[in-house]
């Protein structure tokens, strides 16, 4: 990866389009709006959730008796198939073979069919929290990570599924209305990065836990840049999306315009901490980027001057890029399969219902 370049200011279509192939297809799920779509670990199945209906404030009664349907759809035949109805706010893990949930306060793990292989209690320190969100799991399952809000405090833990032995990696007083804490464990579990705090006017403040060691060090974003949603596939590199706080909250002033219209792309060496960014053009926001498995290919959504959203595909240099003609919404990350050729994305229909969309990117020959 040629970590000096400087940034390109403009995107070569036409070398993308000479390299590779896109075909496009999508699914509108008749049985509600799918949700975190991710593939299972043979790339032949998409793995999607349908939430409650219900409109109930999250872990209130009424949203506790709701259920979730998680579905798999076959690729590329396109069949839905149910596999299991469990209580809301699932979590599954990466290799699509394991289901989280929270049930009166226990934490079940489950096969995809519904059947429970484990149960654990939820810590004490967390039992009397209004709101706790499973945030993720390890790649090898072995860690289960947990975000707690009490009025005025949020924590972050971490939960050894062998012993139920928890502990807290971050904790953020007072926190800003929408706060949330952002996460990602390197391809072989071995590191979890994870956000500790932000605020206006400070950049984002990261730490990293590496497992052998138990060592937890700082890792500070330059400037005033808040990154977010970082994304861990492949080796040392971790892309995230960041702006500039200060210039963001100045411009987003204006009505109807977000912080998040002025995100860029950054990439994050993970063993030297230097951060770089990816294009230095002057689109309106690039955001949600997410590495291949085999370190080819970056897919994000990307907004230019006029406002038009696109899932765009790029290579980690930078150098070219090209827009997928499909109309899309933000609500998710797109997700790579395990071989690295196809995207699924947050697609819309021309009903304006939210679908499954694929895009597969075969290379040239």
């Amino acid at each position: 990866m040629p970590w000096g370049r400087i940034p390109p200011t403009e995107f070569n279509r036409e070398e993308f389009v000479a390299r590779y192939d896109v075909t496009v297809t999508s699914f509108e799920s008749g049985q509600g709006t799918p949700n975190f779509k991710h593939w299972d670990r043979s790339g032949k199945a998409i793995l999607y959730q349908i939430p409650p209906v219900a409109r109930s404030p999250v872990q209130s009664p009424a949203y506790a008796a709701e259920k979730e349907e998680v579905w798999s759809l076959s690729f590329p035949a396109l069949q839905p198939t149910l596999l299991s109805t469990v209580p809301p706010a699932v979590s599954v893990s990466n290799d699509g073979e394991m289901m989280i949930y929270l049930d009166q306060n226990q934490l079940r793990l489950a096969a995809l069919s519904g059947e429970i292989q484990k149960t654990l209690p939820l810590p004490d320190t967390l039992a009397d929290a209004p709101r706790t969100y499973i945030l993720g799991s390890s790649p090898d399952k072995k860690e289960i990570l947990l975000g707690s809000f009490w009025p005025g405090l949020c924590r972050l833990s971490r939960l050894w599924v062998e012993t139920g032995v928890s502990e807290v990696l971050a904790e953020k007083t007072n926190p800003p209305p929408g706060f949330w804490f952002f996460s990602a464990w390197s391809p072989d579990g071995s590191r979890l990065l994870f956000s500790k705090s932000a605020s206006e006017g400070h950049g984002t403040t990261w730490r990293m836990a590496t497992r052998s060691t138990g060592k937890i060090e700082e890792i500070t974003s330059p400037g005033n840049l808040a990154i977010c949603e970082p994304s861990w596939t492949f080796r040392d590199y971790v892309l995230v999306y960041g702006y500039d706080i200060k210039k963001a909250t100045d411009r987003a002033a204006a009505p109807g315009v977000e912080q998040d219209d002025f995100a860029d792309i950054y990439v994050l060496n993970a063993r030297t901490r230097e951060f770089r960014k990816l294009f230095s053009h002057e689109r309106r926001s690039d955001f949600y980027p997410v590495l291949s498995y085999d370190g080819r290919l970056v897919a994000f959504y990307g907004r230019d001057r006029s406002g038009k959203l696109s899932l765009m595909i790029t290579d980690l240099a930078g150098g070219f890029c090209v827009a997928i003609d499909d109309p899309v919404t933000p609500g998710q990350p797109p997700a790579w399969s395990p071989d690295s050729r196809s995207v699924v994305y947050d697609s819309i229909t021309s009903s304006k219902r939210i679908a499954v969309g694929i895009a597969t990117v075969r290379r040239r020959r």
